[in-house]
């Protein structure tokens, strides 16, 4: 039931309004110069008037013979017939390097950039969109940069303003471009790019993006019998058409034969020239499970298994998760309750979380914000409904700083059922999709920074249910979710844009497989653009599947 949506652009007529603009000498007030065009300035004064060789004050006894009057010769012999003026600055802007753009039909980060030049210096030039101010550049090159996707969809008007030392301005000419961007076109595409494997109800793997937008990719695995766990790590070329490397980790990387199940998304430390891979370790002799993260190298020479091992316990088989902490240090759950912060492969500390694993059902979730904060979310389905709980931690040392449960009806069946993230005030949203039975539409839950509850918004899911893989706040500050869109014949992924208000701006269903696709996670790049990593046809078995996963860019 796999579909792909098409749409069209549309294409507007470009205008441009000339706008003329002149600065005042602030540094002589009441002081009105003009240059008569042939070298020769003339300044006027109340009740008198100066010309180069000449004096007048109005009575024409007091008129002086030119032939008496003198001039000022300067120490090299030339002859100045007076003091030159300060001349107000010229500009020129350009906005995605043309000054009459063509229409904008992809999300991009837009670049403006105004040449400006004075007679004696220029102090900042600013930038503008429909009068608003965006930024000032007090730097050569005069550049700004503007963020645009289907959010913005209109006629945009842009212009710059340069100033002088002497604080005189000039207006550049407005310079006009329509932005058309189908939000959740399909840019790029990769199908069959890793054979994935893993727990049925927790597929492990995501995406990451390198600072040259080379995208970063992992992923359980199953071996050629199914019945053992490794991990694939894999490096695409930002236009997703070539395989750069691919690693894989057998399950008997270990020198004691241990299977590697990925169990949370990659994360990219580009400062240490890793990529990290978080998972449980699971030894061939006894049955014990602890929380690992293996460390690939960025350019795939080697691969570091493990990375960082903790834990050693018969009964506390979880899935662990993996998030970027502060100083190039990282935040791992697990194994059993266990939450640290490790650096260099060693543990700053460790404190005691939620107390989850895999007879809870259910899973697990972590992010963290800019500031530091850790989000950790704890799923259990051992009662009727289930339990969803939020854990808000600080990096720093670990401190927990509340907690909320609520009660969920999802559907574990669906793979992945939600996710929790900071909003760019500091609020916290989850968002998780209703079981069928419930409705499936999608519940977006809020709760204030420090865990007073906001109320909750519906995403209404139509004839399907939905469901919440991955969650993320755009530079935009509109909250971003990739999900599934299951029906009774089959399934496809699916990207929603909705506003902090909880109107969507838009959602679309694609897929590559056959007859069903499931969503895994996305990353977001800095030009407005998603890349989502999904399952393609994911045969399942009784705690396993096995699928093929596929990457698409799109806009947003």
């Amino acid at each position: 039931m796999a579909s792909l949506r098409a749409g069209s652009f549309g294409v507007l007529t470009l205008s441009g309004v000339l706008l003329l603009g002149c600065g005042d000498d602030t540094s002589r007030p009441g002081l009105d110069t003009d240059t008569d065009g042939v070298g020769t300035t003339s300044v006027e004064l109340t009740g008198s008037t100066t010309v180069a060789g000449s004096s007048s004050t109005g009575d024409p006894s007091t008129a002086t013979d030119p032939s008496t009057s003198s001039t000022t010769e300067p120490a090299d012999g030339s002859t100045s017939t007076g003091a030159s003026v300060d001349q107000p600055p010229t500009i020129t802007l350009t906005v995605a390097g043309q000054a009459r753009p063509e229409t904008l039909a992809g999300a991009d980060l837009v670049p403006l950039e105004a040449d400006a030049s004075d007679d004696v210096a220029i102090d900042r030039v600013e930038f503008y969109r429909d009068g608003e101010l965006l930024s000032t550049d007090e730097e050569a090159p005069y550049a700004a940069e503007v963020l645009l996707t289907s959010l913005d969809n209109a006629s945009i008007e842009f212009h710059a303003v340069a100033y002088d030392d002497a604080d005189q301005s000039t207006d550049s000419e407005t310079v006009s471009l329509e932005v058309n961007v189908i939000g959740a076109n399909i840019v790029h595409v990769a199908t069959d790019l890793l054979a994935a494997g893993g727990l049925a109800y927790a597929p492990g793997g995501g995406v990451q993006l390198g600072e040259d937008g080379s995208v970063y990719v992992a992923t359980s695995t199953l071996d050629e019998t199914e019945n053992a766990f490794g991990l694939r790590a894999a490096r695409v070329s930002p236009d997703l058409s070539t395989l750069d490397w691919e690693v894989r980790v057998p399950a008997v990387a270990t020198p004691d034969g241990d299977e590697i199940l990925v169990t949370g998304e990659p994360l990219l430390i580009e400062a240490a020239d890793r990529l990290l891979i978080a998972g449980t370790s699971i030894t061939s002799v006894g049955g014990a499970f602890e929380a690992t993260v293996v460390s690939v190298a960025l350019d795939g020479s080697s691969a570091t298994v493990p990375y960082s091992e903790l834990g050693d316990d018969e009964n506390s088989f979880n899935i662990p998760g993996l998030v970027a902490g502060p100083d190039n240090d990282i935040i791992l759950h697990g194994p059993g309750d266990t939450l640290s912060r490790i650096s260099a492969g060693l543990p700053v500390w460790q404190v005691p979380t939620v107390a989850w694993n895999v007879s809870d059902l259910g899973a697990t979730h972590m992010s963290s914000d800019a500031g530091g904060d850790i989000l950790l979310d704890a799923l259990t389905c051992t009662g009727d409904p289930c339990t969803w709980t939020v854990h808000k931690i600080a990096a720093a040392d670990g401190a927990e700083a509340w907690q909320t449960s609520l009660p969920v009806e999802v559907d574990l069946s669906d793979f992945h059922v939600g996710a929790s993230v900071t909003a760019p005030n500091g609020d916290v949203v989850l968002g998780y999709g209703q079981s069928a039975a419930a409705g499936g539409d999608i519940q977006l839950v809020r709760w204030d920074a420090d865990g007073n509850p906001l109320g909750t918004l519906t995403v209404d899911s139509g004839d399907a249910a939905l469901t919440v893989s991955d969650i993320e706040f755009d530079a935009q500050g509109q909250l971003v979710l990739f999900g599934s869109r299951v029906e009774d014949d089959g399934a496809d992924a699916n990207l929603l844009r909705v506003s902090p208000e909880g109107t969507v701006l838009w959602s679309r269903s694609f897929g590559f497989g056959t007859e069903r696709d499931l969503s895994l996670a996305f990353t977001l790049d800095t030009r407005g653009r998603v890349v989502v990593a999904g399952l393609a046809d994911p045969q399942v078995g009784f705690v396993v599947f096995a699928a093929s996963l596929w990457l698409a860019t799109v806009d947003l």
